[in-house]
């Protein structure tokens, strides 16, 4: 991983996904209930009593989540919480209504043993969050340690509720600072599980010699990369680099750094500060017109088409048309 003074690329990447934390609410359920977290959203659950099952797409079995666990699901395309297996779910917006305008926690079951979380939700910026998301699993589970949350969930969780419990003047900025940081750690923690090789881009970050290249191509891809000199930044050959940043990563250093270089100019473009021409320049491009050109390839839309029209979800095309 980056120590101090080096480039972070996951940084770099979190930095640009412009991550939108909220708490909702603390919810404490009673068996037997099953509820289905619609799509267009990241969630987490901290399980603070009991326990439940989650489900999600793309998950080849349901998760249990135990005390003190945390579980994070990024995809965005929806799941469900229960107190066991086989119950049919009530959608969240049907649970919401029946409460009405009740405030405090969330209430719903059947009366049974409990099941007490905090539960909240993020939103990645959908531009680049193709960068991060598709190598995390479906759910992503942080174990608790002997029934209590790790002491870093523990102190971040303590702190959205004195946020949510007791609202002042900056709660909202507050409590989206603290829900970005658990994503941050539970990030971190699925990372230093995952065997070496594993994690596309991510897992190369710990390699000593590929996973500082990375982070200078994230933090600074203006720069007029090339094979040659980011073997020279990795102390490798220009073979022995190239081929060794492909084992780990999936894909060319160059084509690696093109699909970096479109998604971060996505967000640059859907947030309308910056002309065209000028976002062709911070990543890395002196010709407006190869910069269009490029952008288009990757994303389907010209740059002011994409600004004007909405932002499109980037992969489809940077997968099956990859090019430095």
């Amino acid at each position: 991983m980056a120590t101090l003074g080096m480039p972070d690329a996951l940084s770099s990447v979190l930095r640009a996904m412009q991550l939108h934390g909220q708490v909702f609410c603390r919810s404490e359920f009673s068996a037997p209930w099953s509820i289905a977290f619609p799509a267009g959203a990241a969630y987490f659950h901290v399980v603070e009593q009991g326990s439940c099952w989650v489900s999600a797409p793309g998950a080849k079995r349901s998760v249990e989540a135990l005390p003190g666990d945390l579980v994070v699901l990024a995809r965005a395309e929806g799941h469900e919480l229960a107190s066991g297996r086989g119950r049919r779910p009530t959608p969240l917006d049907e649970v919401l209504h029946r409460r009405g305008a009740r405030t405090g926690a969330l209430h719903w079951g059947g009366g049974g043993a409990e099941t007490h979380l905090i539960c909240g939700r993020f939103h990645l910026d959908e531009a680049v969050r193709g960068a991060l998301v598709p190598l995390l699993p479906p759910v992503l589970r942080v174990p608790g340690e002997g029934g209590r949350a790790h002491e870093w969930l523990d102190a971040s969780v303590r702190a959205l509720a004195a946020e949510v419990h007791r609202p002042s003047p900056g709660t909202e900025l507050a409590v989206s600072r603290l829900v970005d940081l658990i994503f941050v750690q539970a990030l971190r923690h699925w990372l230093e599980q995952q065997p070496s090789g594993a994690a596309g881009w991510l897992g190369a970050l710990r390699e000593p010699r590929i996973g500082p290249v990375l982070g200078h191509m994230h933090a600074e891809p203006e720069r007029a990369w090339t094979i040659d000199g980011l073997a020279r930044t990795a102390g490798m050959s220009r073979s022995a680099f190239a081929a060794r940043f492909a084992a780990l990563v999936g894909e060319a250093p160059l084509h690696h750094l093109t699909r970096w270089r479109m998604q971060l100019a996505a967000t640059l473009l859907r947030d309308g500060l910056l002309r065209a021409n000028e976002v062709a320049a911070r990543v890395g491009y002196d010709s407006a017109a190869a910069f269009s050109r490029t952008f288009k390839r990757y994303t389907g839309r010209a740059p002011r088409a994409f600004r004007s029209d909405g932002i499109p979800r980037l992969g489809a095309e940077a997968r099956s048309r990859r090019s430095a």
